[in-house]
Formats: C-alpha cells, structure tokens, sequence
C-alpha cells in the first residue's frame, strides 16, 4: 500500500489539466511540458493510487470512473493552496502591489499599448504584470487564482468564471504572399485548401470547425501546430494556409510578406471576453484595471477587422 504523504501536487497539476484538455499533447502545450514528462508524472500517480485515470482512443483522452471521482476533490484542494497562498502573499507590500492579467497574443497586439498607459497613469507605482499566453490557458489561470483577470477567446462559460464580452474579432485565412489568390473565401472553398492549424481547443478552429459542420464540410489539416510563430513561418514556406485574426499578422501583412483573405458565407467571428472570478472580492486596483481595459475596447474604432460587443 502507498504512503498515505507519496501523492505529489504536481502530478495532481498533470492530472487536471489532461482532464480539462482531453489530451496529452493540449496539457503538456499548457503546462508547458514535454509531453514525454507529462505521460510520466500521470503513470506515477496512477502508480500511487493503484488506478488507471484515463483511456485512450482515437482523439485524445477520457477520465476513467475513477478519474472522474478524483476530479471534482483535486479542483478543490487545488483551489484552496491558491487561495492560501493569495492570502499569504497578501501580507507582503510588494506582492499586494501587483496587478496580473494573461492575454492571448492578438488581444495583447491590439490592446496593451494604450491599456498600459492608462493604467500607469492611474496607478503610477502599482507593477502590472502581462503574461502573453493562449486563451484556454488565461480563462484556466483565473480559475487557479494565477491571474487577476485574463483576455481569452471564445471563452467558454464556467460556473466560476464571469464573462465580459468585449470585442468580435474576423477570423481570415493567412496566405502566403506569392500564389493566385482569390480576394474571399467561401466555407467549401476554405475546405479544399492545406491548413496548419493548432490542435483543438484552440478557439479560432473551433470556430471554423463549428461553422464548417453547420455546412456538412470539415478543414482540410494537414499539420497541426501548437506554436503561432512556427506557423506563420511554414505558410511563408508555401507549405500551407492558416487562420487568425488581424492584429497578430498585422506586421507581416504590412510588410508584405503574408497575404490576409476575408471568409464569406457565413463571416467567422471569435469573440474576446474579460475573465474574473466570481467568488473572490475584486481589490480596488483591479477593478481599476477592468475599467481601464473595457474602456479601451469601447473606444476602438469598429472597421473590417473586428466590431465592439453588445453588452
């Protein structure tokens, strides 16, 4: 029988985030492990416990009956250290000076200039830190306490989690420069042509997935690749087409060397959220922080990349 103390809180990490991810290779992207140390770290606590806590098949993975009866007390004590060690940071100065939020990388091109000197201006000596993550990691992150809030696309709902939406953004097929290259794409259209996209549940995808499946089509994937630079860097190659939108490939696309096509029939859509919890009193200078971002989106000029959102 193991050691009642053997369990270790990184291996129960590695656990929540393939349940919440339904595979390996999305956890190990969010913790950002290999995917060879994360396997490890699952087999050793199911080592621990005598359990097996996932099956295999085609497109990832699900939590076994014994998985599934973990889940729910690991999610609380995780919350609880987070929450104990929020509380103890407290009592140091220089921590309860810092204001944290995750952003996703076309959410920081488009909003961190002029959402940072707002905030400076308000809070001259409080240290804002920014950390330029995926969304699905931002919305998590809030969850744990990581953050104070997060940006994320197409958020998803949890019931400890409160969304703002701030902005839809237009999704458009990144090309490679040279090429005959139609001025919009059509949703069968988009299906024939070689996409390098990232493994799900990246938003942008499952927005075109989501759309394609309403129409019986489905993307063409020939490489799934989990890293945004590299990607942009095999379309410049010519070896296929990605999607996104506007604010992170503004540079290339101005610089002439990426071509930028509009989706038609139907427009693709993500939308940017807010993320905060629900649970947790809102320090002043952070409800500072919220008021400065949706300021700066609502005073965003709407145009053909991305319109405001109703609220």
């Amino acid at each position: 029988m193991p050691d009642k103390f053997s369990l270790e809180y990184r291996d129960l990490l590695a656990f929540l985030a393939v349940a919440r991810c339904g595979s390996y290779s999305a956890a190990a992207l969010q913790l950002n492990l290999a995917q060879s140390a994360l396997s490890r770290r699952i087999l050793r606590l199911e080592a621990d416990l005598g359990v097996s806590l996932f099956e295999r098949h085609a497109r990832g993975v699900s939590v076994t009956p014994a998985g599934q009866s973990l889940l729910p007390r690991i999610e609380k004590l995780d919350l609880e250290l987070r929450q104990i060690e929020q509380e103890m940071r407290g009592f140091g100065l220089a921590a309860a000076e810092d204001v944290r939020i995750a952003m996703p990388q076309g959410a920081a091109r488009l909003l961190t200039s002029p959402m940072v000197a707002a905030f400076r201006t308000l809070h001259p000596h409080t240290r804002l830190q920014i950390f330029e993550r995926d969304s699905m990691h931002n919305q998590d992150a809030v969850r744990r306490g990581e953050v104070d809030l997060a940006l994320a696309y197409a958020a998803r709902p949890h019931a400890e989690l409160e969304l703002t939406p701030l902005l839809f953004e237009r999704i458009f097929v990144i090309a490679p420069q040279a090429g005959d290259w139609p001025e919009s794409f059509s949703l069968a259209e988009l299906a024939r042509l070689k996409l390098i996209l990232p493994g799900l549940p990246h938003g942008y995808r499952r927005v075109i997935e989501t759309a394609m499946q309403g129409e019986g089509l489905a993307p063409n994937i020939i490489l799934e690749v989990n890293g945004f630079a590299t990607s942009l860097e095999m379309v410049q190659q010519g070896l296929g087409c990605t999607i996104s939108t506007y604010p992170p490939v503004q540079a290339q696309i101005e610089a002439g060397g990426l071509r930028c096509i509009r989706i038609r029939s139907p427009v693709c859509e993500v939308m940017l959220s807010l993320v905060q919890r629900r649970d947790s009193a809102m320090p002043p200078v952070v409800r500072s922080l919220k008021s400065v971002i949706e300021a700066v989106a609502g005073e965003l000029s709407p145009g053909p990349h991305w319109r405001r959102a109703e609220r």
